[in-house]
């Protein structure tokens, strides 16, 4: 009926209403995501750049400490050697002057015409002292150069260690932001997902809720028809009616229709 048609329309458009506002309110929210995921994409690619450029600069400084902590080692392994060498030559040229002197008291005790091959003895003896004095002189020489070459790399090592410290931290706390950005992104995905799934299922629901208040208002409609069609039916019949009152009105006696005047008014008016 009527009323049932209309109460289905009017339930109907309450329910499409509502949808457009839950799925507004959903597109609303899914645009805020689109911007959220922008912009944390942004700061992904920004954080990117900057923790590659770190990471860079880090290995640049980790190489400088590298190369200098492998620098100095070879040079301590050099200056070891020195100090080996040194020790030798101090040996050597304790065990010449003691030589040199057994020889030379040998000398004034040995006949006369052993003289020449003591003299001989001792004169290469003595030669090998000076070689073994002037190798000793080059090796300390040596040693001292190096060790003042140590000294001043070695002050370096210290700074050098605390920035490259440094920038590994900074890497390294720039990566774990990086991936802690790259995990955010990944759960808003998924949120962004769940919300493009609930948009697909509103404009389902919106087209089916639609579609039928479009049934509802139609039955509406319908009985609107005919409700208008009775309703003009109906005044067709009171003027009917009203003509032929006026006509009776024209043929009854004047003490009959004055009688019946008010009876009939009050039955059409």
């Amino acid at each position: 009926n009527a009323a049932a048609a209309r109460a289905e329309a009017a339930q109907g458009r309450a329910e499409v209403a509502a949808l457009e506002a839950e799925l507004w309110a959903a597109e609303v929210e899914a645009k805020a995501h689109a911007v959220k995921r922008d912009v944390m994409e942004g700061l992904k690619s920004k954080l990117t750049v900057t923790a590659e450029s770190q990471r860079m600069t880090s290995s640049e400084k980790e190489k400088l400490r590298s190369d200098l902590r492998a620098e100095l080692s070879i040079m301590n392994a050099q200056f070891a050697q020195l100090e080996g060498q040194q020790q030798k030559h101090v040996a050597r040229e304790e065990s010449l002057r003691n030589q040199i002197k057994v020889l030379e008291g040998e000398l004034w005790g040995a006949p006369r015409d052993a003289w020449p091959s003591y003299k001989a003895v001792i004169e290469q003896s003595k030669a090998e002292l000076n070689e073994v004095r002037a190798q000793l002189k080059d090796t300390k020489n040596a040693a001292l150069a190096l060790r003042r070459d140590i000294s001043q790399k070695s002050s370096k090592l210290p700074a050098l260690e605390k920035v490259a410290d440094a920038g590994s931290l900074v890497r390294e706390q720039m990566e774990r932001q990086l991936v802690e950005r790259m995990e955010e992104i990944a759960v808003h995905e998924v949120r962004m997902a769940g919300t493009e799934a609930a948009l697909v299922q509103l404009r389902g629901q919106l087209e089916v809720a639609r579609a039928v208040l479009f049934s509802a208002e139609a039955s509406e409609g319908v009985h609107r028809k005919q409700a208008a069609a009775i309703h003009a039916e109906l005044g067709e019949i009171i003027t009917q009616a009203r003509e032929v009152q006026d006509m009776g009105k024209q043929t009854w006696p004047a003490d009959v229709a004055v009688a019946k005047k008010p009876r009939t008014w009050s039955l059409w008016r």
